[in-house]
């Protein structure tokens, strides 16, 4: 299939608009009972932590609905791959080596769910905060495999660099041992699949990418 159009995806944010809903009834819960004379300071102290907590995920929420609702958050055509959430520089179809097709299997026990759930919020805490890189998160087997299902893992050619300037590209954008870098392409809330998605890159770096075979190539 000859690709010559330009693709924009947006964000597709229904869970999200959820998941923020509930935290601000959540919000208000913990901050309402708070404020009744009842108990001792540590009970008073661990709700305040909740209600803490609670509301620092409830801004995150707002603040990534109000900053991409309507906003174009990739883009793919002829010249490259661009993915707003990382930054401004467009990935030539070139620059790129292989992409990943076959996700593993995703594990989707009560206990990968819950374990999912605290490590996203962790990162997104960290990330909100800006000391993303600044401390080391233990890997886990189960969270990597269900990252891959929520997400396009591309390799660079040797020669090609992009700046890991911003939180969000720190974490999209890892260093190889061999001085080459992978690049993740988060699918889950954009309004589209990850099989669709996954079928234009192919289609576009297969189109483009391969008259440039072993030349160098920046981005």
């Amino acid at each position: 299939m000859v690709t010559t159009k330009t693709y924009g995806f947006d964000y597709f944010m229904p869970e999200l608009h959820l998941k923020t809903a509930l935290l601000t009834s959540l919000t208000a819960f913990l901050g309402f009972v708070s404020l009744i004379p009842r108990g001792g300071a540590g009970i008073h102290l661990a709700l305040f932590l909740a209600f803490a907590a609670s509301a620092s995920f409830t801004f995150i929420g707002f603040h990534t609905i109000a900053r991409w609702t309507r906003k174009t958050v990739l883009t793919m055509s002829p010249q490259g791959l661009t993915d707003n959430r990382f930054g401004q520089v467009t990935i030539p179809w070139t620059a790129i080596e292989r992409i990943d097709q076959t996700p593993p299997v995703e594990n989707n026990s009560s206990q990968a769910d819950n374990a999912r759930f605290m490590f996203r919020g962790i990162i997104r805490l960290l990330i909100a905060s800006g000391i993303y890189g600044k401390v080391t998160i233990p890997g886990n087997p189960t969270l990597t495999r269900h990252r891959d299902k929520r997400r396009i893992k591309i390799w660079l050619r040797a020669g090609t660099h992009i700046e890991q300037a911003t939180p969000a590209a720190r974490l999209r954008i890892r260093d190889n041992a061999d001085g080459t870098q992978r690049v993740y392409i988060a699918t889950a809330d954009l309004n589209v699949t990850r099989e669709e998605l996954l079928g234009l890159i192919i289609n576009f770096q297969n189109q483009y990418g391969s008259a440039a075979q072993g030349l160098p190539a920046t981005a």
